[in-house]
């Protein structure tokens, strides 16, 4: 599918990444890493919007496969037997002091068949991949509240929005497993 060619940004946990061309927006979408719902602006330009606001946008998501697949190394995604696209449960962890899963059930009731283990953490089973799952939740929070998404299926995780002393934690964890 051919865009009229233009450049944009997307953001996430307030970090802004771009310019991407209309074929690179268009792989993302592709491959999950952009969603309907994803943050983004034409390059140079201060208003945000979720994705599926831009006319030209919103048709990449027009008849999309429902194949989602994480931010990441290339390679054998499917460690566990899962391939990506396929259902797999999400163990959602949300800050608890702004009581936001509950504030937000109904974007995650929207993932797919899901419950409510405590009142911070849902299971969520769903085609979507961690960052998925991410991407589809950010812009329904604050920006002091986080969440922690792990893909009990892949073995993968992600998160958003963590204190710098708790992202420095996850990501020395992340990094031993990765070289084990």
């Amino acid at each position: 599918m051919a865009l009229a060619p233009s450049n944009w940004c997307i953001k996430v946990a307030e970090k802004i990444y771009g310019p991407y061309s209309d074929q690179q927006m268009e792989a993302f979408a592709q491959e999950g890493r952009l969603s309907p719902r994803s943050s983004v602006s034409p390059a140079g330009a201060q208003t945000w919007r979720e994705a599926h606001q831009y006319e030209v946008l919103a048709r990449l998501f027009d008849g999309q496969p429902k194949q989602a697949r994480a931010f990441g190394k290339a390679g054998n995604d499917d460690q566990q037997g899962t391939p990506e696209g396929s259902p797999a449960m999400m163990l959602l962890v949300f800050d608890t002091v702004a009581s936001t899963a509950g504030r937000i059930e109904n974007q995650i009731r929207a993932l797919g068949d899901a419950f409510r283990l405590t009142s911070n953490v849902w299971c969520v089973t769903t085609g979507q991949s961690a960052v998925g799952v991410k991407n589809a939740l950010v812009p329904h929070m604050s920006s002091r509240e986080f969440v922690f998404v792990v893909d009990t299926h892949r073995g993968k995780t992600t998160w958003h929005n963590m204190t710098p002393s708790l992202h420095s934690h996850l990501t020395r964890a992340y990094v031993k497993s990765s070289a084990a």
